[in-house]
């Protein structure tokens, strides 16, 4: 199930602290064209290198700040969502916070194109828990993209390794080899 996305031009029940994520979600025309095109799942995205504060919009990796969900309890197996932006490990990320604890955390990879990333939520099943986007860096890569989280219980696909060579495929192919 959708629990945000951001289409309504809003954080809503969210709550930021500091300017990184200035006082609205972002959009493919706000962002600075240099960020190329992010990948949203929509219209409106969270992108902390764009601070959209009323008119204006300020583009820079020194802000600093937290977008805090409001809390909820886990009802299902898995948070699937996009993220984008920096890879600094606790200072640009998605973290799932319990009991005060982050519990999960996400970066993305020092790409402005957000990937489908996921949190394993089945050890927090019937916690109440919140998410936490975390901009804490203002050198390179001091930013985070997030847009579309969705609860649900299909979890991440695996994906099929190439079958390997049976002994007489691989004699094949290396007398091929040779041969030209």
């Amino acid at each position: 199930s959708l629990f945000a996305d951001f289409e309504a031009g809003t954080y809503g029940p969210w709550t930021t602290t500091g300017k990184a994520f200035g006082d609205r979600p972002n959009t493919q025309q706000t962002i600075g064209k240099y960020q190329g095109d992010v990948k949203a799942a929509g219209k409106f995205f969270v992108n902390s290198h764009s601070q959209r504060v009323k008119d204006q919009v300020i583009h820079s990796d020194q802000p600093q700040g937290t977008l805090v969900s409001p809390a909820f309890t886990v009802k299902h197996n898995f948070i699937r969502l996009l993220v984008g932006g920096g890879s600094h490990k606790a200072l640009t990320c998605v973290n799932l916070v319990a009991n005060g604890r982050v519990v999960a955390s996400l970066t993305g990879k020092s790409n402005n194109e957000m990937q489908v990333q996921w949190i394993n939520t089945q050890k927090h099943k019937g916690k109440t828990v919140h998410l936490e986007v975390v901009d804490r860096h203002s050198g390179g890569w001091g930013n985070i993209g997030v847009d579309h989280i969705v609860f649900t219980d299909q979890g991440p696909t695996k994906a099929k390794s190439a079958p390997s060579l049976a002994n007489h495929q691989r004699r094949f192919v290396s007398a091929s080899a040779r041969e030209k």
